[in-house]
C-alpha cells in the first residue's frame, strides 16, 4: 500500500514503516522507533514491497534517474538491478525475480530480463504495471483508459479500464481509481486459446487453472484428448468429473482400444454410460459377438457371456452342418469364459475355487502353480504323491513349482521318483550345498553339469578369492582365474593399494607362466613364447608396484617408515625400469619430486637438479608448483659438488669402479662393465651379488657338482677372489645379457656352495641364472617363493615382524644350509590345465559326510596354500 503525503511518502510492509522524502529512506518499526536509514544517489520516486521473510523483506525502488535498485530492511547495500535512460513511474518484479518491468515518465512500458540483461518486450502508452504472482509470463499495465493483458509472446489482450493497475493475482486485477480500490475479474479463455492454438496444452492448464468458464475447461479438455495430451486432458475431465471420459484415457494409454472400430465405436459409448444391455446388442448387430462376450466377462457377468456363447454356437450349428466342429468351438469358448472366471476369482483372493477352476479349464499348470503360491502345499504334495513316475511331465512340473515355491524337500523327493540327478545337483548348487553337490558329482560321474564355476562364484562373493582360484583352476578355466586376479589387481591400485596390487600381479604373473607350461606341452611354441612375455611383463611391474608403494606411502601418509637413503635407492631403481609411460596409476612426478627431495637431503646437488629440471618436461600438480619452482632455483645456486655427501657411494662389485649415481643412464647398471645392480627389497641398497653365466662346455649338472664339492673343503683353502673380478672376463655369447662374468670350471671348483644363488625356469627362454655373493660378511638371502633377494638381517627382522615375505606375504620356509634349491622341482605335478597348486585327490565315499575338502576345493574356510613358483628381477 502506498501512500503520499506531504512532505513525506509512506510505504507500509509488515510490522514496519519506511518514510522516504527525496534521496532519503528511513525505516521504523510501528512503535516510532527507527531502525535504519538509506541515503541513495537520486530522488525516489517509486518504492514497492517485493516480500520476503519476516524481518527481511525486500524493497524494490525506482528513482528519478533511471536507476533501479533492490535492498532488504536488514541490509545496509542497495543492489543495482537496471538502469534506465529516463525517469521510473512505475515498477514491478515478476513472482521468480528474474524479470523486471518498469514504466517510464514516457509512458514507455518495457520487460528487462534480469539473467540474460536483455530486454524482451517494449510497449507505449503506460501509466502502471504489475504481474501476475501466479504465473511467471504474464503481466498487465494500464494507460489510456485501457487494460492491456501480455501472456508470454502471444499478441497483447485489451479492454477498457478507467484506473491504475497496482496488483494482479490470478484472474483478479487490483485497480485504484481516484480514492476507490476495485477488484476486476478478467477471463483467462483469450490467452488459454492462445496457448491451445500453439498446441503448448500444460501452459494451457495452468493458464485454465488461474480462472476460465466451464466451457473453456471442456474445450481444452478435448483439444488436449485429440493432442494425445493424456496427462492435461485427464486433468480437464477431473475437474469436469467426466467419469466416462476418464475411463476411456485410461484404456487409450495402456493401448486397450486398438481394435475399436467405427461400426462398433457407438457400441463402445453405451458402454461407457452405463447401457450394457444395448452395448451388447450393438456388438452383436456389428457382427462383434466376441466383444460383447468380452464386455460382460470384463463386467464379471460371466453367466450372460456363457449364455451368448451358446447362442452363438447354435447360430452356427444352423447355419454349417459340422457338428462336431460346433460342439469343440462351443467348449472351447466356454473354457476361455471359465478361464476368465477363474482369474477373476483368483483376483478375489479364493485360491482354491481358482484352482478347481483352471482344472476344469483344462489348465493344470496355472492351477498348481497357484497352490504353490497360496497353498495349501499340503494340496499340492498330495497331488505329486498321487501321480505315477510315468506321469513324468506332471512330476516334472510339480518339481519345479516345488522348487519355486520354496518346498525343496518336497522337490528333492520328486527329482529321486524321477531318478533325476542332474536336477538334484543343479538343487543342490541353488541351495549352496556344496558337500552335497560334490558328493552327487563323484557318484555320478556322467553328469556334465559343472559344480567347481558356481562354487567359485560362491567363494567370491564371500571373498575367499585364493580357493576360487583353485576352483577355476579344477574347472580348466585358468582364463576365469585370470580374469579375478586382473580384476582384484585393478580395484587394489585404483584404491592405491600398491602393496597388494604388487602381490596379485605376482600371482597373475605366476597364473601366465603355469600357461607357458601347458602351452610347451602342446608343443605349440607361438603361444608359449607369447605368454612368456607376458608374464615378464607382469614380473616386472609387479616390482614397480612394491617399490613404488614406499613413493606413494611418503608423499601421501602423515608418517612415514623409509629413511631418505632408502627412499633415494627406490627412486633409482623405479627409474631404471621406467624409461617411459609408467604403469597405470604410478606417478613419475611423484618418483622424480621424491628422487629431487632426498638427493638434496644427502648433499647430492647435482642429481638433484638435474631431477628438477627433468621435472619441467612433466604437468606437476599445481599445489606442488610453486615449490618446485622455488626448489629449482635453490637447487641451481648451489655448489656443483658437494663437500661431503651424507651417504656412501657405492661401488661395482664385479670391477670395483665406483658407480655414478649423477649419471644420466636410465638402467642400474655398471658404467664401466655392464654388470647389474641387484638391490635389496626392503631399504633397495645395494647387495653385495655378482652374476655370472658358465662357460661353454660346462653343463648346469656339472656347475653344481663342482660348486657343492668346495663345500666339503676346509674353509682355510678357500680362494678369496673365486671368480677373479676385476680382470674383465665377460661373456661375448649374444644370447646371454652383457657385464655377465664367465665362471669356467676351475673358478666353480674354488666357489663356495653356500654363497652361490641359482635360480631356474622351467621354460626354454630363459637359461638358469647364477649368482655369487662377493662379501660373506653381508650375508644375502632370497625368498623361497618369490625369489627376490634381501640382506638377511632385514629378512630376519621382517619374518619376526610379519612372519612372511614382505613382497609375496608368503610364509617363509627355513633355508638351506648348502645351495639354494631351484624352481624346476616347483612345477612337478602341474596339471594340464594350468593351475598353480596341486589339487588334493577326491575324499572316498565313506568319508564323503565329513568336512573333506572334494577336488582340492574347500567348502569351509582355510588359510591359502599358495606355493613358491619362478619369480626373479628383470634387468
Amino acid at each position: 500500500m502506498l501512500l503520499e503525503l506531504e512532505p513525506l511518502n509512506i510505504v507500509f510492509h509488515g510490522h514496519y514503516m519506511g518514510c522516504f522524502q527525496e534521496t532519503k529512506l528511513q525505516l521504523f518499526s510501528l512503535d516510532g522507533i527507527k531502525k535504519r536509514e538509506w541515503l541513495l544517489e537520486s530522488i525516489i520516486r517509486y518504492i514497492k514491497v517485493c516480500g520476503g521473510p519476516r524481518g527481511g523483506e525486500g524493497l524494490l525502488i525506482g528513482m528519478k534517474n533511471g536507476l533501479v535498485v533492490k535492498l532488504w530492511i536488514n541490509s545496509n547495500f542497495p543492489i543495482r538491478l537496471y538502469k534506465h535512460t529516463n525517469g521510473i513511474r512505475c515498477l514491478d518484479l515478476s513472482s521468480r525475480r528474474v524479470r523486471l518491468a518498469i514504466v517510464d515518465e514516457a509512458a514507455n512500458v518495457l520487460v528487462y530480463d534480469i539473467e540474460t540483461k536483455e530486454i524482451s518486450f517494449e510497449e507505449k502508452s503506460a501509466s502502471s504495471v504489475a504481474w501476475n504472482t501466479n504465473m511467471e509470463d504474464m503481466l498487465c499495465y494500464s494507460g489510456t483508459g485501457m487494460l492491456n493483458i501480455k501472456t508470454a509472446d502471444f499478441p497483447v489482450h485489451r479492454q477498457k479500464l478507467q484506473g491504475y493497475v497496482v496488483g494482479f493475482q490470478g484472474s483478479k486485477i487490483f485497480c485504484l481509481n481516484h480514492l476507490s480500490m476495485q477488484t476486476i475479474e478478467v477471463p483467462q479463455s483469450t490467452s488459454m486459446c492462445h496457448y491451445v492454438e500453439k498446441r503448448q496444452y500444460g501452459d494451457a492448464y495452468k493458464v485454465a487453472c488461474l480462472g476460465v468458464t466451464e466451457a473453456d475447461w471442456r474445450m481444452l479438455a478435448l483439444a488436449a484428448l485429440k493432442g494425445q495430451a493424456w496427462d492435461v486432458a485427464k486433468k480437464g475431465f477431473i475437474r469436469l468429473r467426466d467419469v466416462c471420459y476418464l475411463d476411456l484415457i485410461h484404456r487409450l494409454e495402456k493401448g486397450h482400444c486398438s481394435h475399436v472400430q467405427k461400426s462398433t465405436f457407438g457400441a463402445l459409448v453405451l458402454a461407457y454410460q452405463g447401457r450394457f444391455k444395448e452395448a451388447a446388442d450393438a456388438y452383436i448387430e456389428a457382427g462383434q459377438m466376441g466383444m460383447a462376450m468380452e464386455m460382460y466377462s470384463d463386467l464379471r457377468m460371466f453367466e450372460e457371456a456363457k449364455a451368448l456363447a451358446v447362442a452363438e454356437n447354435e447360430l452356427r450349428s444352423e447355419v454349417t452342418d459340422t457338428v462336431t466342429t460346433t460342439s469343440i468351438k462351443r467348449e472351447a469358448d466356454v473354457q476361455e469364459i471359465i478361464q476368465r472366471q477363474a482369474e477373476w476369482t483368483e483376483e478375489t483372493k479364493d485360491h482354491e475355487t481358482a484352482a478347481d477352476m483352471y482344472l476344469v479349464a483344462g489348465q493344470p499348470e496355472k492351477a498348481l502353480s497357484l497352490l504353490v503360491e497360496h497353498g495349501p502345499a499340503s494340496k499340492l504334495i498330495e497331488v505329486a504323491r498321487r501321480l505315477k513316475k510315468t506321469q513324468v511331465k506332471e512330476l516334472m512340473h510339480c518339481a519345479v513349482l516345488m522348487r519355486r515355491g520354496g518346498h525343496y524337500a518336497h522337490a528333492f523327493e520328486t527329482y529321486t521318483r524321477l531318478g533325476d540327478f542332474r536336477s538334484i545337483l543343479s538343487l543342490h548348487v541353488e541351495l549352496e550345498q556344496w558337500d552335497d553337490a560334490f558328493a552327487i558329482k563323484r557318484l555320478h560321474p556322467e553328469i556334465v553339469d559343472e559344480v567347481a564355476l558356481p562354487y567359485a562364484q560362491w567363494l567370491i562373493n564371500h571373498d575367499r578369492f585364493d580357493h576360487a582360484r583353485l576352483a577355476y583352476s579344477h574347472a580348466g578355466r585358468s582364463d576365469l582365474s585370470e580374469r579375478l586376479l586382473t580384476q582384484l589387481m585393478d580395484n587394489a591400485l585404483k584404491e592405491k593399494r600398491f602393496k597388494d596390487g604388487a602381490r596379485l600381479c605376482r600371482n597373475l604373473a605366476l597364473e601366465v607362466l603355469a600357461q607357458v607350461a601347458v602351452f610347451a606341452k602342446a608343443n605349440d611354441a607361438g603361444m608359449e613364447k607369447l605368454k612368456f612375455e607376458e608374464f615378464c611383463e607382469l614380473r616386472l611391474r609387479a616390482d614397480i608396484f612394491y617399490a613404488y608403494s614406499f613413493i606413494y606411502q611418503s608423499i601421501n601418509e602423515p608418517f612415514r617408515t623409509s629413511l631418505p637413503e632408502t627412499l633415494f635407492n627406490i627412486s633409482r631403481f623405479l627409474l631404471a625400469r621406467i624409461p617411459q609411460d609408467p604403469p597405470r596409476p604410478v606417478s613419475l612426478v611423484n618418483i622424480l619430486v621424491t628422487l629431487a627431495k632426498h638427493s638434496e637431503q644427502l648433499g647430492l646437488y647435482k642429481i638433484s637438479r638435474h631431477t628438477y629440471e627433468r621435472l619441467q618436461k612433466y604437468k606437476v600438480p599445481q599445489s606442488w608448483v610453486d615449490k618446485v619452482e622455488v626448489a629449482t632455483l635453490i637447487m641451481r645456486g648451489k655448489a656443483r659438488r658437494p663437500d661431503e655427501p651424507k651417504m656412501d657411494l657405492p661401488t661395482c662389485y664385479a670391477c670395483s669402479s665406483p658407480l655414478p649415481i649423477a649419471s644420466s643412464s636410465t638402467q642400474d647398471i655398471c658404467c664401466n662393465c655392464s654388470q647389474p645392480i641387484f638391490r635389496s627389497s626392503i631399504t633397495y641398497d645395494q647387495l653385495p651379488l655378482v652374476e655370472f653365466v658358465l662357460d661353454e662346455g660346462v653343463s648346469h649338472e656339472q656347475a653344481m657338482l663342482l660348486s657343492g664339492a668346495t663345500s666339503a673343503r676346509n674353509n682355510s683353502h678357500c680362494v678369496e677372489n673365486p671368480l677373479e673380478l676385476g680382470q674383465q672376463r665377460v661373456s661375448s655369447n649374444k644370447s646371454t645379457r652383457p657385464g655377465l662374468v664367465v665362471a669356467t670350471k676351475a673358478m666353480l671348483r674354488n666357489l663356495q656352495g653356500a654363497l652361490v644363488l641359482v635360480q631356474t625356469c622351467p621354460v626354454q627362454y630363459e637359461k638358469p641364472r647364477y649368482f655369487y655373493v662377493v662379501d660373506p660378511t653381508l650375508p644375502v638371502t632370497q625368498c623361497s617363493s618369490c625369489y627376490h633377494f634381501f640382506e638377511q638381517e632385514e629378512m630376519d627382522l621382517a619374518t619376526l615382524e610379519h612372519g612372511s615375505c614382505p613382497f609375496c606375504e608368503i610364509p617363509l620356509t627355513p633355508p638351506s644350509h648348502s645351495l639354494m634349491p631351484t624352481l624346476g622341482n616347483n612345477l612337478v605335478g602341474q596339471s594340464e590345465h594350468g593351475n598353480l597348486l596341486q589339487l588334493l585327490p577326491l575324499p572316498s565315499p565313506e568319508n564323503s559326510s565329513n568336512q573333506t575338502p572334494v577336488n582340492g576345493l574347500e567348502p569351509k574356510n582355510s588359510k591359502s596354500t599358495d606355493q613358491p613358483l619362478f619369480c626373479m628381477t628383470k634387468h
